[in-house]
């Protein structure tokens, strides 16, 4: 059963306000597509229930406006808000566990059982105060270190740690590999496919002088297998020629 279906379960919900304590009443979420986690209910004069979209961080979530997206509803939710007269109409909003207890779901993890945190590039893209290098020398520094046969990934560290540059697209606005093509001194094999030929030469050697090694062996066949796929792919872009071979000698 997927997913979505198992999460298509009525979740008690409840709201509190600065005047009184009412309980929502039970809402099938296959209704709005939603998953419990995203559906809020607000009570409208103890009649009809109006549905909004939040982000829900745990049993207990403060009401922000930014957690509003549009509905199609027939009134505009955030003007009906600010028209109640009240600054936060839902202070509190809560939702019954136990069925999430059932799902054996948990709230910092993804669908798939997968942590979802992940490292992120800064959004202000622009030249860092320490940085003290022009674009102009900064690109000579790259194509020095590329001719002395560092690839990419390297001359990337080197900047880092040398120079203290963590994005040299900050500044030069051009990544470091589009840099070396330009002037003709990009690796002929790409850089993955490379550390892969690298890694399975290396393991063919350690084979060679133990034989008997089932372990080494099957991870020979998985990453042989990775190499093969990842040729595919730059052949089907034209990155590799089609009657490219890898060569483990």
């Amino acid at each position: 059963m997927s997913l979505r279906n198992r999460y298509d379960n009525p979740i008690e919900a409840g709201i509190t306000s600065h005047y009184s304590l009412q309980i929502v009443e039970i809402e099938e979420l296959r209704n709005y597509g939603l998953l419990p986690n995203e559906l809020g209910l607000i009570y409208k004069c103890s009649t009809e229930i109006i549905p909004y979209v939040m982000i829900w961080d745990g049993i207990v979530t403060k009401y922000h406006k930014s957690h509003l997206k549009r509905l199609k509803i027939r009134m505009n939710l955030e003007a009906y808000i600010q028209t109640i007269g009240l600054k936060t109409i839902v202070e509190t909003i809560y939702f019954d566990r136990r069925r999430w207890a059932e799902s054996k779901c948990t709230y910092d993890k993804g669908e798939n059982g997968k942590g979802i945190s992940k490292s992120t590039i800064p959004y202000n893209k622009i030249k860092p105060s320490w940085v003290t290098l022009s674009p102009e020398e900064i690109i000579q520094e790259i194509l020095f270190l590329a001719r002395k046969g560092n690839p990419p990934s390297k001359i990337g560290n080197i900047l880092r740690d040398v120079h203290g540059i963590g994005q040299v697209s900050f500044i030069t606005q051009t990544k470091i590999l589009m840099l070396l093509r330009m002037h003709g001194l990009a690796p002929s094999i790409p850089e993955d496919l490379n550390s892969l030929l690298s890694k399975c030469y290396t393991m063919r050697s350690h084979l060679s002088n133990f034989k008997q090694d089932k372990s080494a062996k099957y991870r020979l066949i998985l990453t042989e297998s990775k190499l093969y796929r990842l040729a595919r792919y730059y052949k089907r872009n034209m990155a590799l020629p089609a009657n490219w071979k890898p060569n483990f000698s």
